[in-house]
């Protein structure tokens, strides 16, 4: 899969692009079903571990300063920290899926306050649970290998040196307060949807 030039050319300045502004034919034939799916990847990802338990591995819980490009999403203020939730759905023990969550100090306090508790269970699962809850456009990005969160998962094994991660986003909302959730397929879960073509 070659993650750093397939969207390089279509990329904004940030690193993601609108679903509608990114043809099909331009994203990894194995990965185009769950980029440009608006369904819950959780269960498209349980549907894949008929064979092995489907897990989700908790990496971090916890308020952290994030990216000018999140708090832009989440009309966060400098200075404010959210919620930081990042996981790895798996597949037995294979990580297959990088998430990540964010949810502001507003939302901790209001709409959003029992995801503090949600620990391992999934949260896609809750979100698709939820009639109130309402998802934003879907955003395609492709990580270049330089990326922290590519420099990190490939510290621990899960990607190439070299290499980038596709991924996709969105921000839900609930009662007008949003979070946003970022989600990035792991080579792991690359080669089981090629099996799977």
């Amino acid at each position: 899969m070659n993650s750093e030039h397939g969207i390089s050319a279509l990329a904004s300045s940030r690193g993601w692009l609108p679903r509608q502004a990114v043809p099909a034919a331009r994203l990894p034939v194995a990965l185009r079903r769950v980029l440009l799916d608006n369904g819950s990847l959780t269960a498209l990802v349980r549907d894949f571990c008929l064979d092995q338990p489907f897990s989700v591995r908790v990496l971090t819980q916890s308020r952290q300063p994030v990216s000018v490009d999140e708090r832009r999403l989440l009309a966060m203020m400098t200075g404010q920290w959210p919620l930081v939730r990042e996981v790895y759905l798996c597949r037995g023990n294979q990580p297959l899926v990088f998430a990540r969550s964010l949810v502001p100090p507003r939302g901790l306090e209001g709409a959003w306050r029992h995801l503090r508790r949600q620990g391992r269970r999934p949260l896609g699962a809750t979100l698709f649970a939820d009639v109130r809850v309402h998802r934003g456009p879907l955003e395609i990005g492709c990580l270049p290998s330089s990326h922290a969160h590519c420099r990190r998962l490939c510290g621990e094994g899960l990607i190439a040196d070299g290499q980038g991660l596709w991924g996709r986003r969105s921000v839900f909302l609930l009662r007008e307060q949003p979070l946003l959730v970022s989600e990035f397929f792991l080579p792991a879960f690359v080669r089981v949807l090629e099996e799977a073509l």
